[in-house]
């Protein structure tokens, strides 16, 4: 018989139980997730540089971290398409539309809900 864990009260947490619901990631996750993120990242492309081979593939990486922060913290989408549309509006002197940095919200929260809901920034470890 499977170990299931009991129900967490929203009214009572013991911090002697672990919630189960928040998965650490080793190290080798982590990375993979900022990558998956970076690689989505591009595909929006505002630059439009991307189709050259030769250029880095960092060049949105500044955008990664804190949009994978926000992420974590399940901020709401709208909070997340100001920061998009403030990002590459005054960093990148792009001019972005606000529906397409809603847009660019909308699929990084389906992403990381789809890939990695649940999951907390502090590693296990490569070992585990």
């Amino acid at each position: 018989m499977a170990f299931a864990p009991p129900p967490l009260s929203s009214s009572v947490r013991h911090p002697q139980i672990l919630d189960l619901r928040r998965l650490r990631l080793s190290k080798a996750e982590l990375r993979a997730r900022f990558r998956e993120l970076r690689g989505l990242v591009n595909t929006w492309d505002p630059i439009g540089v991307m189709a050259d081979p030769d250029w880095p593939r960092d060049e949105y990486e500044c955008v990664v971290g804190p949009l994978l922060c926000q992420l974590e913290a399940e901020a709401p989408m709208e909070e997340i398409a100001v920061f998009l549309h403030r990002k590459f509006t005054d960093s990148f002197g792009l001019d972005v539309s606000r529906a397409s940095a809603r847009a660019w919200a909308k699929e990084a929260m389906s992403w990381y809900g789809q890939r990695w809901r649940g999951t907390e920034l502090i590693p296990r470890g490569d070992a585990e």
